[in-house]
């Protein structure tokens, strides 16, 4: 039962944690880290300079949403590319594609497909719309940066297991990303993916196998941002590090060409001391990582500085707001084909239809 003594021990013990962490925070400062070389980076924090620039940059992102059927989904994605164009600091222009406002698009998904490989499904036609968004617009707008609301690869939960069509989904995407990957290559343009929440523990490995006795206790409910919460001021990123090691036992990078899943990298940055820090990930080679990181890190700071409380792209944002897919609209278009068809109520999920 939560009760009031249930409460005060959550806090005594999320209170005692916290001492922890900052604690752990300043001997690891104290200690003036090098790291190894393999790693890419020497230093532990990097500070970030304020910069003037001028120049577009394009944010993607997508908004879903779904209607479950007895024997179909109906699956929606709103993907929308926004073009910012600066001059002196300031946007000079706004452009939005394929709209400001457009409809989302529908997609079928029956319920013969294997229930692991659902949410994987959806998640490759969900990012198949983004990336080849972002594609487009690379060629068209020649942006200086074209940034991704999420990681620049797929996750783990995006590859199916079993579902063949599923499978070849998945491989088409990995086939869309290595082009994307090439396009930002060929017309100089930086990709970068922003994740808000990321509970990543890499840079977390890399600290531990240079600092000794750090509590295993402590460590064990420690990942990324919590640390850098505490190790970065503002205007402040990490070392930039590599996406993965070994990457040959990653089970995503594994299905990239080579040429590509040796230029992942990442690092997290802290633009306001109101907000925690967040992950950025991009493609550079090991021998100018430093200098694409620098490159980035002004950039992504300079986008991320109009809210204090909310530190983040504001292309990004913007992608957010105009992608976003409520219920109302699902439900419109839900009824709207439904009724075409000879379907009765019956086939609709019971979850949906009690009648108490």
């Amino acid at each position: 039962m939560f009760t009031e003594n249930n409460i005060k021990d959550i806090i005594t013990k999320l209170d005692a944690l916290q001492k922890k962490i900052i604690a752990l925070s300043r001997d690891i400062e104290q200690l003036s880290l090098s790291l190894p070389k393999e790693e890419g980076e020497d230093k532990l924090v990097y500070d970030i300079p304020s910069t003037n620039f001028c120049g577009k940059v394009v944010g993607i992102d997508s908004g879903f949403n779904f209607k479950r059927h007895i024997y179909f989904d109906l699956f929606f994605v709103r993907c929308i590319g926004v073009v910012f164009d600066y001059k002196d600091n300031k946007i000079n222009l706004v452009q939005y594609y394929p709209d400001k406002f457009f409809y989302p698009k529908g997609y079928i998904l029956y319920s013969n497909i294997d229930s692991e490989d659902e949410q994987s499904s959806l998640n490759i036609l969900r990012l198949k719309e983004e990336v080849n968004m972002a594609t487009k617009l690379i060629i068209d707008h020649k942006p200086s940066f074209c940034f991704l609301d999420g990681s620049i690869l797929p996750q783990y939960t995006d590859k199916p297991k079993r579902s063949e069509n599923a499978i070849l989904q998945y491989k088409e995407l990995i086939r869309d990303f290595e082009k994307l990957f090439s396009v930002a290559e060929e017309n100089n343009c930086f990709l970068v993916g922003c994740i808000k929440d990321s509970r990543g523990r890499r840079a977390l490995e890399i600290i531990e196998n240079i600092v000794d006795n750090i509590p295993k206790n402590i460590s064990e409910k420690l990942n990324d941002i919590v640390l850098f919460n505490y190790l970065l001021r503002s205007s402040q990123r990490s070392f930039a590090f590599s996406y993965s090691s070994p990457k040959e036992k990653h089970p995503i990078l594994l299905d990239f060409d080579d040429y590509w899943s040796n230029k992942v990298f990442a690092f997290y940055i802290k633009p306001s001391f109101k907000d925690c820090p967040f992950r950025v990930e991009f493609i550079a080679n090991k021998d100018n990582l430093s200098e694409v990181a620098d490159k980035i890190s002004r950039v992504v700071c300079f986008l991320s500085s109009f809210s204090n409380e909310f530190s983040f792209p504001s292309v990004l944002i913007e992608a957010d707001l105009r992608a976003r897919i409520g219920h109302n609209e699902v439900d419109f278009f839900y009824n709207k084909i439904v009724d075409n068809l000879m379907i009765k109520d019956k086939f609709n999920m019971r979850r949906n239809r009690k009648p108490f």
